[in-house]
């Protein structure tokens, strides 16, 4: 099975990610900032990571940063605001791409089968 860490610092989004994602056959690892993904990442093995690019007064792009530093898994980004410069630098940082929330499951779930092959 599949693990899938999810950055976000909205709980309610973190539970009802891990929900689906569940459903859908992956394992969920929801956590609430960097220093808590750090922290996971150093507990085990993680496939892939969704991480929402505005958490709370932590700058989502750093932590970016870090988690690509520290983990070969692929990296896509979430967020409200997407544009071409998001884009490019999410790139530059690591990320493999940025998906628009609010989104539809079906296409992260898509998108997360995509960068896992």
């Amino acid at each position: 099975m599949k693990r899938i860490l999810v950055v976000d610092d909205d709980t309610d989004f973190l539970h009802m990610a891990a929900r689906t994602l569940e459903k859908r056959g992956f394992s969920a690892i929801p956590v609430a900032g960097t220093q808590a993904a750090l922290a996971a990442l150093e507990q085990g093995r993680v496939d892939a990571v969704l991480l929402d690019v505005v958490l709370g007064r932590e700058n989502g792009w750093e932590t970016l940063r870090r988690l690509h530093e520290s983990n070969p898994a692929p990296i896509l980004l979430m967020s409200g605001a997407v544009d071409d410069d998001m884009r490019i630098d999410a790139q530059k940082l690591g990320a493999l791409g940025v998906i628009q929330k609010p989104f539809e499951w079906d296409s992260v779930i898509e998108k997360l089968s995509q960068v896992l092959r």
